[in-house]
Protein backbone atom coordinates (compact mmCIF):
# COMPACT_ATOMS: atom_id res chain seq x y z
CA UNK A 1 0.00 0.00 0.00
CA UNK A 2 2.00 3.28 -1.04
CA UNK A 3 0.13 5.23 0.92
CA UNK A 4 0.46 3.77 4.16
CA UNK A 5 4.77 3.52 2.95
CA UNK A 6 4.64 7.45 2.29
CA UNK A 7 3.25 7.98 5.73
CA UNK A 8 6.22 5.73 7.09
CA UNK A 9 9.44 7.53 8.76
CA UNK A 10 11.84 8.51 6.51
CA UNK A 11 15.21 5.47 8.09
CA UNK A 12 12.41 3.11 8.05
CA UNK A 13 11.62 4.07 4.34
CA UNK A 14 15.11 3.21 3.51
CA UNK A 15 15.18 -0.54 4.31
CA UNK A 16 12.10 -1.37 2.67
CA UNK A 17 13.76 -2.97 -0.34
CA UNK A 18 14.70 -5.64 2.54
CA UNK A 19 11.82 -7.40 3.03
CA UNK A 20 13.62 -9.42 5.98
CA UNK A 21 14.60 -6.20 7.70
CA UNK A 22 12.43 -3.46 7.65
CA UNK A 23 9.75 -4.77 9.84
CA UNK A 24 12.36 -5.65 12.51
CA UNK A 25 13.39 -1.76 12.85
CA UNK A 26 11.38 0.91 15.01
CA UNK A 27 12.55 4.41 14.39
CA UNK A 28 13.18 6.62 17.65
CA UNK A 29 13.66 10.02 17.25
CA UNK A 30 16.03 12.28 18.47
CA UNK A 31 14.85 14.60 21.59
CA UNK A 32 16.38 17.61 22.51
CA UNK A 33 16.85 18.86 25.81
CA UNK A 34 17.11 23.10 27.29
CA UNK A 35 19.19 25.70 25.52
CA UNK A 36 20.01 28.42 27.10
CA UNK A 37 21.09 31.21 24.04
CA UNK A 38 23.20 34.34 24.53
CA UNK A 39 20.98 37.76 24.09
CA UNK A 40 21.07 38.86 20.62
CA UNK A 41 23.55 41.49 20.76
CA UNK A 42 25.94 39.23 22.38
CA UNK A 43 25.21 36.36 19.75
CA UNK A 44 25.64 38.90 16.96
CA UNK A 45 29.21 39.92 18.17
CA UNK A 46 29.96 36.68 19.00
CA UNK A 47 29.58 35.87 15.16
CA UNK A 48 30.37 38.90 13.24
CA UNK A 49 33.19 40.52 15.58
CA UNK A 50 34.07 43.68 14.87
CA UNK A 51 31.59 43.90 12.03
CA UNK A 52 28.71 43.55 13.38
CA UNK A 53 27.49 47.13 13.38
CA UNK A 54 28.66 47.41 9.54
CA UNK A 55 26.45 44.70 8.71
CA UNK A 56 23.49 45.34 11.47
CA UNK A 57 22.93 48.47 10.57
CA UNK A 58 19.42 49.28 9.53
CA UNK A 59 17.73 46.37 11.23
CA UNK A 60 18.17 43.18 8.61
CA UNK A 61 16.63 40.47 8.87
CA UNK A 62 18.66 37.91 9.76
CA UNK A 63 18.52 34.45 8.42
CA UNK A 64 20.98 31.97 9.69
CA UNK A 65 21.61 28.69 9.45
CA UNK A 66 24.07 25.97 11.45
CA UNK A 67 26.08 23.90 8.75
CA UNK A 68 28.76 22.20 7.69
CA UNK A 69 30.35 23.63 4.47
CA UNK A 70 29.48 20.68 2.47
CA UNK A 71 27.99 20.35 -1.07
CA UNK A 72 25.17 18.27 0.30
CA UNK A 73 24.14 21.13 2.58
CA UNK A 74 22.76 22.89 -0.19
CA UNK A 75 24.55 26.12 0.82
CA UNK A 76 25.33 28.03 -2.85
CA UNK A 77 21.50 27.45 -3.36
CA UNK A 78 20.50 29.69 -0.42
CA UNK A 79 22.94 32.08 -1.24
CA UNK A 80 22.28 32.44 -4.72
CA UNK A 81 18.23 32.71 -3.34
CA UNK A 82 19.15 35.49 -1.30
CA UNK A 83 21.20 37.51 -3.78
CA UNK A 84 17.69 36.64 -6.36
CA UNK A 85 15.54 38.49 -3.03
CA UNK A 86 17.79 41.39 -2.86
CA UNK A 87 17.97 41.80 -6.94
CA UNK A 88 14.26 41.40 -6.70
CA UNK A 89 13.12 43.54 -3.56
CA UNK A 90 16.51 46.04 -3.13
CA UNK A 91 14.10 47.78 -0.10
CA UNK A 92 14.39 44.52 1.65
CA UNK A 93 17.23 44.35 4.38
CA UNK A 94 18.42 40.88 4.47
CA UNK A 95 21.40 39.26 6.31
CA UNK A 96 22.05 35.75 5.50
CA UNK A 97 24.73 34.22 8.28
CA UNK A 98 26.15 30.87 7.95
CA UNK A 99 27.82 29.17 11.13
CA UNK A 100 30.05 26.40 9.99
CA UNK A 101 33.53 25.81 8.06
CA UNK A 102 34.14 22.90 5.85
CA UNK A 103 36.07 22.41 2.32
CA UNK A 104 33.21 24.46 0.39
CA UNK A 105 34.69 27.95 1.77
CA UNK A 106 36.51 28.91 -1.27
CA UNK A 107 33.42 28.28 -3.91
CA UNK A 108 31.18 29.46 -1.79
CA UNK A 109 33.30 32.86 -0.71
CA UNK A 110 34.02 32.98 -4.76
CA UNK A 111 30.00 32.63 -5.24
CA UNK A 112 29.18 35.64 -2.75
CA UNK A 113 31.91 37.69 -4.44
CA UNK A 114 30.53 37.10 -7.96
CA UNK A 115 27.07 37.76 -7.16
CA UNK A 116 28.08 40.92 -5.44
CA UNK A 117 26.45 40.39 -1.99
CA UNK A 118 29.22 40.94 0.33
CA UNK A 119 27.57 43.12 2.62
CA UNK A 120 24.71 40.40 2.31
CA UNK A 121 26.22 37.09 3.14
CA UNK A 122 28.80 36.63 5.99
CA UNK A 123 30.58 33.63 6.77
CA UNK A 124 31.13 33.26 10.48
CA UNK A 125 33.26 29.95 10.61
CA UNK A 126 33.14 27.56 13.27
CA UNK A 127 32.12 28.32 16.45
CA UNK A 128 31.83 26.26 19.57
CA UNK A 129 28.99 25.35 20.88
CA UNK A 130 27.11 27.30 18.15
CA UNK A 131 23.59 26.76 19.50
CA UNK A 132 23.70 29.19 22.29
CA UNK A 133 24.58 31.50 19.39
CA UNK A 134 20.81 31.21 17.57
CA UNK A 135 19.21 34.02 19.49
CA UNK A 136 21.18 36.49 16.39
CA UNK A 137 18.58 35.02 14.10
CA UNK A 138 15.14 35.84 13.26
CA UNK A 139 14.48 33.08 10.63
CA UNK A 140 16.64 29.72 10.69
CA UNK A 141 17.20 28.35 7.12
CA UNK A 142 18.32 24.64 6.12
CA UNK A 143 18.27 24.38 2.57
CA UNK A 144 19.86 21.18 2.88
CA UNK A 145 19.86 18.30 -0.94
CA UNK A 146 20.11 15.23 1.12
CA UNK A 147 20.09 14.73 5.09
CA UNK A 148 18.61 12.09 7.94
CA UNK A 149 17.22 13.51 10.58
CA UNK A 150 18.63 17.55 11.24
CA UNK A 151 19.47 17.97 14.96
CA UNK A 152 20.01 21.52 14.11
CA UNK A 153 16.22 21.69 12.91
CA UNK A 154 15.34 20.50 16.52
CA UNK A 155 17.49 23.04 18.20
CA UNK A 156 16.51 25.82 16.00
CA UNK A 157 12.72 24.65 17.11
CA UNK A 158 13.44 24.53 20.50
CA UNK A 159 14.45 28.09 20.69
CA UNK A 160 10.91 29.68 18.95
CA UNK A 161 12.48 29.84 15.51
CA UNK A 162 10.64 29.77 12.00
CA UNK A 163 11.95 27.74 9.73
CA UNK A 164 12.73 27.37 6.02
CA UNK A 165 13.79 23.84 5.10
CA UNK A 166 13.93 21.36 2.24
CA UNK A 167 11.34 18.56 1.83
CA UNK A 168 14.35 15.77 1.85
CA UNK A 169 14.87 13.45 4.11
CA UNK A 170 13.08 13.15 7.77
CA UNK A 171 12.92 16.59 7.31
CA UNK A 172 9.25 16.50 6.62
CA UNK A 173 8.91 14.65 10.31
CA UNK A 174 9.29 17.43 11.72
CA UNK A 175 7.73 20.59 9.99
CA UNK A 176 4.13 20.43 8.45
CA UNK A 177 4.27 23.02 5.62
CA UNK A 178 2.93 26.23 6.47
CA UNK A 179 1.82 24.74 9.88
CA UNK A 180 5.23 24.27 11.53
CA UNK A 181 7.20 25.91 9.10
CA UNK A 182 7.83 26.36 5.39
CA UNK A 183 8.87 23.44 3.52
CA UNK A 184 10.99 24.50 -0.14
CA UNK A 185 12.47 22.26 -2.75
CA UNK A 186 15.87 21.55 -2.35
CA UNK A 187 18.63 23.10 -4.91
CA UNK A 188 16.20 26.05 -6.29
CA UNK A 189 17.06 29.59 -4.93
CA UNK A 190 13.78 31.23 -6.28
CA UNK A 191 11.90 28.85 -3.78
CA UNK A 192 14.43 30.40 -1.00
CA UNK A 193 13.98 33.78 -2.40
CA UNK A 194 9.86 33.87 -2.00
CA UNK A 195 9.89 31.93 1.57
CA UNK A 196 12.10 34.62 3.11
CA UNK A 197 10.01 36.97 0.90
CA UNK A 198 6.82 35.63 2.47
CA UNK A 199 8.42 35.71 5.94
CA UNK A 200 9.10 39.34 5.44
CA UNK A 201 6.06 40.69 4.61
CA UNK A 202 4.38 38.20 7.20
CA UNK A 203 5.52 38.99 10.73
CA UNK A 204 2.77 38.19 12.56
CA UNK A 205 3.01 34.55 10.23
CA UNK A 206 6.56 34.52 11.35
CA UNK A 207 5.81 34.14 14.87
CA UNK A 208 3.39 31.84 14.29
CA UNK A 209 5.27 29.71 12.39
CA UNK A 210 8.16 29.75 15.42
CA UNK A 211 6.01 29.36 17.87
CA UNK A 212 4.14 25.74 16.20
CA UNK A 213 7.63 24.28 16.21
CA UNK A 214 8.45 25.20 19.67
CA UNK A 215 5.27 23.33 20.88
CA UNK A 216 5.86 20.17 18.53
CA UNK A 217 9.40 19.65 19.54
CA UNK A 218 8.33 20.12 23.21
CA UNK A 219 5.48 17.71 23.12
CA UNK A 220 7.46 15.15 20.90
CA UNK A 221 10.87 15.44 20.50
CA UNK A 222 12.03 15.58 24.12
CA UNK A 223 15.16 13.72 25.63
CA UNK A 224 12.61 11.91 28.26
CA UNK A 225 10.44 10.48 25.31
CA UNK A 226 13.54 9.10 23.43
CA UNK A 227 14.85 7.84 26.79
CA UNK A 228 11.73 6.27 27.70
CA UNK A 229 11.06 4.58 23.82
CA UNK A 230 14.62 3.57 23.86
CA UNK A 231 14.03 2.13 27.47
CA UNK A 232 10.53 -0.02 26.23
CA UNK A 233 12.67 -1.54 23.25
CA UNK A 234 15.45 -2.84 25.27
CA UNK A 235 12.44 -4.42 27.83
CA UNK A 236 10.24 -5.50 24.92
CA UNK A 237 13.35 -7.65 23.50
CA UNK A 238 14.52 -8.83 26.53
CA UNK A 239 10.48 -10.50 27.63
CA UNK A 240 9.93 -7.62 30.07
CA UNK A 241 7.61 -4.66 30.49
CA UNK A 242 9.17 -1.14 31.41
CA UNK A 243 7.91 -1.68 34.90
CA UNK A 244 9.29 -4.77 35.46
CA UNK A 245 13.15 -3.61 34.03
CA UNK A 246 13.45 -1.15 36.62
Amino acid sequence: NQLLLNQLPHERQLMLHNPFVWHKIKVIYNGVGQITTLSRDASLTALLGEQSSAYTTGNPLIVGTLAELHKNKGLSYAIEGIALLKKQRPNDHVLFIIVGEGEERPSLEALIHNLAIDSSVFLAGHKDDAVVLLSAFDVFLLPSITEAFPYALLEAGKVGLPVIATAVGGIPEVIDDMQSGILIQSKNGSEVARAVAYLIDNPRRRAELGRELEERIRNRFTVDAMAKETIALYAEQLGKTPEASK
